[in-house]
């Protein structure tokens, strides 16, 4: 399947996810839940796993996209980089790498308001920002970001 044909199936399913994920439901369903969220898509000659998520926080969504090489333990930054922006677009980005499996993650987040218009991210601790060739994110690390 081509990426962007990916992209619109993993953000339907996603849609229709939301009442099943954290913290709408307990995050222990997030187990039988998660297949669904999977899929595996070749960009620029790479067999990558998407993970995509949506949840509801009282007045904003939570969108965050898991991204790993199916192949190898990492990806080069400008294929991360490519996703993460068709994905959940370029504004208001944060990036959590987490090491799993003698593989690297990919975890980039988004908040957007119930438009789906980019939030300034919502969480207590900041991040490092970080451009990548004009791109700007927030990096942090793993023990700031709660991935439910």
């Amino acid at each position: 399947m081509k990426l962007d044909s990916t992209i619109d199936v993993l953000r339907t399913v996603a849609e229709h996810l939301v009442p099943y994920n954290y913290p709408q439901s307990p995050a222990s369903l997030e187990d039988d839940i998660v297949p669904l969220k999977l899929a595996t898509v070749d960009v620029d000659g790479y067999s990558v796993n998407l993970h995509f998520s949506k949840s509801f926080y009282q007045d904003y969504y939570l969108e965050s996209l898991q991204i790993f090489g199916v192949h190898c333990p990492f990806l080069p930054f400008h294929i991360v980089v490519k996703i993460a922006q068709r994905f959940l677009g370029s504004h208001e980005l944060s990036l959590v790498e987490v090491p799993r499996e003698s593989r690297k993650y990919y975890c980039w987040t988004v908040c957007v308001d119930l438009q789906g218009k980019p939030l300034s991210p919502v969480t207590e601790q900041k991040g490092e920002p970080c451009t990548y060739e004009g791109f700007d994110y927030i990096y942090m690390l793993p023990g700031q970001f709660n991935f439910y």
